[in-house]
């Protein structure tokens, strides 16, 4: 693992030197950004690092505040207040700058991990597509690119057979943020125990033995209990989750969002526009959260299909990950707009097959996103859904023309 990433630094370092032109402009945009974010920090405190992460956390440590009481509109475990600890013992400006670079750091080794199994991948163009959602990360000080760069960790690590980093690499992921357990549907699926046992056994240490270091072992322990109580709970039942940054506002980019906003009066009565003559609004929010939860249940099924039918080495992993990672953004019932950039390793997958011409579509949908309007008629959702069914395509092809190969003609 640090062979792949100490490789890709020092290709990365090669390609600035005989690129200086290219160089400065990186250089430029990310101080550009990190300066940004820092300033919204500061000056405006309008970013998820400060009002999201921080300020809970430094009423955990010390006010003895239970965040799943006082700060109901997040639903981090308490491995993600933990990690954040160190954070919140610095100056707002300071921690700003340090979880910038960091994120800088979690993106360069996403691709890193992705183009060591690729082989080929076109990462410029990669990057550029997802550059909107990169930079709106590094701006709010979003979580995502830590978990996004575990993830890829974990499937490097599975395509080389190394189930127990893999399992390990994949439990801090779901314990920094939920959604990464979708990637559990391949480890079952291709009855990797070893690195099933590897994911249990970091979950013990992520939820219980690292918060307990943090804020105490009784604390750690109701922490826990009340994340799964809150977060994990409902959603397993198909149910709303309890805390209250779920709801059907233009941010949600999710499937169930989408379909809350289009057909419910939803849409109607929150933006007006083109919601009055387009959507078909026939439905209550029960009946499209029933016909959301059937949803869901497709895209497991074809999910764990084509983890079932895939092999597990440098080719397939990475397809079936992207897979995996965008079908986790449509079955989650809270995706927000910064939560796509776990689409990038879909897109370095959609690049490495040619598909050009499909990531402009969806980038381009991606920009036309930045406001409000534009965000509730879900183009984000749309677009990626149709990158997702490229993906599932090409990957039942794949399987199948492996299957002709290794059988032979009949």
């Amino acid at each position: 693992m640090r062979r792949v990433l100490a490789d890709a630094w020092q290709q990365l370092v090669a390609w600035l030197r005989r690129h200086p032109r290219w160089a400065a402009a990186l250089f430029t945009v990310v101080t550009g950004n990190v300066v940004y974010a820092c300033f919204r920090a500061v000056m405006l405190s309008a970013v998820d690092l400060v009002h999201g992460y921080l300020d809970p956390t430094r009423a955990m440590l010390f006010e003895g505040a239970d965040p799943f009481v006082a700060f109901r509109f997040n639903s981090y475990s308490p491995f993600f207040y933990a990690v954040m600890a160190p954070l919140a013992l610095m100056p707002d400006g300071v921690a700003s700058v340090v979880w910038s670079v960091l994120q800088l750091g979690f993106l360069f080794a996403v691709v890193a991990f992705f183009r060591a199994m690729l082989g080929r991948a076109e990462v410029a163009l990669g990057l550029g597509a997802a550059a909107v959602l990169v930079s709106d990360n590094v701006n709010l000080g979003q979580s995502n690119l830590l978990a996004l760069a575990f993830c890829a960790a974990s499937l490097w690590a599975l395509s080389k057979r190394r189930d127990v980093t893999a399992g390990l690499s994949l439990a801090v992921a779901i314990a920094w943020k939920l959604t990464p357990a979708l990637l559990l549907v391949l480890l079952i699926a291709r009855g990797r125990v070893k690195a099933l046992g590897a994911v249990l056994a970091g979950l013990v240490v992520c939820l219980v033995v690292v918060p307990g270091l943090v804020f105490g072992p009784a604390r750690a322990v109701t922490f826990a209990g009340e994340w799964v109580g809150l977060v994990v709970a409902p959603f397993a039942r198909g149910e709303k989750g309890v805390t209250t940054n779920i709801d059907w506002y233009h941010t949600n980019q999710s499937m169930e969002a989408a379909l809350q906003r289009s057909f419910t009066r939803y849409g109607r009565e929150h933006y007006a526009g083109a919601h009055r003559f387009v959507d078909p609004a026939f439905f209550d929010e029960a009946q499209v959260h029933g016909l959301a939860n059937v949803l869901r249940l497709v895209l497991l099924v074809a999910l764990a299909w084509a983890s079932w039918r895939t092999r597990l080495d440098d080719e397939a992993v990475p397809r079936v990950g992207a897979l995996l990672l965008l079908g986790a953004l449509f079955i989650s019932p809270a995706s927000w707009f910064s939560h796509y950039i776990a689409a990038l390793p879909a897109y370095l997958v959609a690049l490495s097959r040619g598909a050009r011409r499909v990531v402009l579509v969806v980038a381009l949908a991606t920009l036309a996103s930045l406001g409000s309007e534009m965000k509730s008629y879900s183009l984000v959702v749309l677009s990626h859904a149709v990158l997702f069914v490229l993906l599932f395509r090409n990957t039942s092809l794949q399987t199948r023309a492996v299957e002709v190969h290794t059988q032979g003609p009949r």
